[in-house]
């Protein structure tokens, strides 16, 4: 199956990616990897039981509560800071959402570019949040609701029998199990579609929904075996990044103390060089993380391409892989396909990649799958996939 076997393609073509390291490319990458999601996660709400009042007893009936007064002044206080805090997690998503274009732009053509990305990226960004957004709303509506009418008032909790706040977690056990699923399969193939087809967020699941349909079998082994793998690198990695984090912030401890005892004046340098810290070890976090997340979008692309060929964004890299050419650097490939007097494919600094292909004995392009050499694209006769390089 497709699913399986894509499993070693998307780490060679990983590696061929990400080798050899180029310390600014890395560093974008992380930097893209941090804002869609790669390098954190969502805290889950916790609960407090057992003792409330620290007494030893628990008490019949529940204690009345005294409510600060909201006057007009805090009123405005509690609306200006849930404004900037809504506004912050706008931007941020729809900066995320637009990254994960620019994410699936520069895992096709080998060069990361975040501001022209995200700049030619916006609008798609947009729709893709909005979506998201919907989609996180309706989630929490289907568990809140119920989960309302049974705890409130708070009073209520007491007649609340297991058996109905059992059906509540089992109900939002499976909403989070199918939005996990919604949310995956649109990142991962959504997105891709999109970018193939030039389609908005709906009508890409439209056209995804039909492969889906045709190959099931495919994708519900890729969502196991993305899962296993996922969480088993995951271990590993966060076990490294806590490792790292230490050493990222003994300096900024360090210097924190240091600033202490300068007094005043040091106490007000705490706070951006917290923020500071804080933002070195997500950067670091990021730059741990970005080699999995890679893989996983690379996995992806590889399941979509040989489910539906007409949604193939990388015929070439998955071409490399599997008749055995590799890379001689970031932008440039090597194998059956180089130049046979330079022995080097480089990309150059037009608007396309600069492919040549196999050669007759004059040195010619094939006519068979050969690659224009001063053109913005491909020049393949045989292949309807080599349109999506541009």
């Amino acid at each position: 199956m497709y699913a399986i076997d894509d499993l070693g393609d998307a780490i060679d073509v990983t590696r061929d990616f990400l080798t050899p390291i180029d310390v600014v490319r890395w560093l974008k990458l992380a930097v893209v990897v941090f804002f869609v999601g790669g390098a954190g996660g969502f805290s889950p709400t916790s609960f407090t039981t057992g003792d409330p009042t620290g007494t030893g007893t628990t008490p019949t009936e529940p204690s009345a509560v005294d409510w600060p007064s909201l006057t007009p002044d805090v009123i405005a206080v509690l609306a200006l800071m849930a404004a900037i805090v809504l506004t912050i997690w706008i931007v941020f998503g729809v900066l995320g959402s637009t990254l994960e274009f620019v994410l699936i732009d520069s895992m096709r053509s080998g060069s990361v570019s975040i501001l022209s990305g995200l700049g030619s990226n916006l609008w798609r960004g947009v729709r893709l949040f909005v979506f998201r957004a919907v989609l996180g709303l309706l989630s929490l509506v289907l568990v809140g609701v119920p989960a309302y009418y049974l705890v409130w008032p708070i009073d209520q909790l007491e007649t609340i029998s297991f058996s109905t706040i059992g059906q509540l977690i089992a109900l939002a056990v499976v909403v989070f199990f199918v939005y996990a699923i919604v949310s995956r399969l649109t990142t991962e193939f959504v997105v891709p579609t999109m970018v193939a087809d030039d389609r908005g967020v709906l009508s890409a699941w439209g056209r995804f929904w039909t492969t889906l349909r045709g190959n099931p079998g495919e994708y519900v082994l890729y969502l196991v075996l993305v899962t296993v793998v996922s969480i088993a690198a995951s271990i590993g990695l966060g076990i490294l990044m806590l490792i790292v984090s230490f050493l990222v912030a003994i300096p900024f401890v360090i210097v924190g103390v240091m600033l202490v005892m300068l007094g005043e004046i040091g106490l007000f340098l705490l706070v951006p060089l917290a923020v500071l810290g804080f933002l070195a070890i997500m950067l670091v976090s990021a730059l741990i993380n970005m080699p999995l997340v890679v893989f996983v979008r690379y996995y992806a692309l590889l399941v979509l391409g040989d489910t539906d060929p007409d949604l193939d964004l990388i015929p070439d890299r998955r071409r490399a892989v599997r008749t055995g050419a590799d890379w001689d650097d970031g932008n440039s490939w090597a194998g059956d396909g180089d130049d046979p007097d330079t022995g080097s494919d480089d990309w150059g600094t037009d608007s396309g990649p600069d492919w040549s292909g196999p050669t007759d004995d004059d040195g010619a392009d094939d006519a068979d799958g050969g690659w224009g050499g001063t053109d913005d694209g491909p020049d393949d006769s045989d292949s309807t996939d080599e349109s999506d390089w541009r």
